[in-house]
């Protein structure tokens, strides 16, 4: 199960997105109502790893946002990520992305 809560909080935090939580994804709007379904992961899953995408994927998930103090992603998740159209951050570059992204409209 996905431990969203904090990065919920923060996200709605940004006054251009639109954020609800949708079971384990946190879904994204911009003002155009473009859209990015996010996956945080939970303490149990300390490395981002091919399975981890593989299941977001299948979960209808685009980005995966990780928090860099405990969690990690693979190189090879990462390069697996990004032939499957995921985005894999940690939370900070998340935060940025998404503010470029609504600003852009």
């Amino acid at each position: 199960m996905a431990d969203n809560y904090w990065l919920y909080q923060e996200l709605r935090r940004i006054s251009i997105l639109r954020v609800n939580r949708i079971e384990e994804l946190i879904l994204v709007r911009n003002w155009s109502g473009n859209e990015h379904k996010i996956y945080c992961p939970d303490h149990s899953e300390y490395v981002v790893t091919i399975d981890l995408v593989q299941r977001v994927m299948e979960m209808g998930g685009d980005i995966i946002s990780f928090p860099f103090s405990w969690c990690s992603c693979s190189m090879e998740a990462k390069e697996f990520s990004k032939r499957n159209g995921v985005l894999t951050m940690p939370h900070g570059e998340t935060f940025d992305f998404l503010e470029r992204w609504a600003a852009r409209r």
